[in-house]
């Protein structure tokens, strides 16, 4: 998990830069979804490679990567949106991270990359 979240780091950083340039321009939620999307692109190319180190071709591992990206880049924008009405865009968006970090984690481990 360690390296998972070193990883994810990354990909966090992605997210955050695009949450941060377009929240004023096209609303906090929106701008934190599209960045999860882009991290999301970000964090596939690592953890194959440096996490899973899977040598699975891509039509094998990316749609189930797709689809726990989706449930992550939708518990990312409700967790986000939630948590925004009380917190600011910056605290809320660590704590959707959170939250995403150890969902997506299971979920790849245990059935994208599972037995790679």
């Amino acid at each position: 998990m360690t390296q998972y979240a070193v990883v994810g780091v990354i990909g966090t950083c992605a997210h955050f830069a695009i949450l941060l340039s377009l929240a004023l321009y096209l609303g906090s939620t929106l701008s934190s979804t599209l960045g999860a999307i882009a991290g999301c692109v970000v964090n596939y190319m690592l953890v194959r490679a440096l996490v899973f180190k899977t040598n699975a071709p891509h039509y094998d591992v990316f749609p189930k990567f797709g689809v726990v990206a989706i449930a992550c880049v939708s518990v990312n924008a409700v967790v986000f949106h939630l948590s925004s009405y009380r917190f600011s865009i910056v605290v809320s968006q660590f704590m959707a991270s959170a939250v995403v970090l150890v969902t997506g984690y299971a979920l790849n481990r245990n059935w994208t990359f599972h037995g790679r």
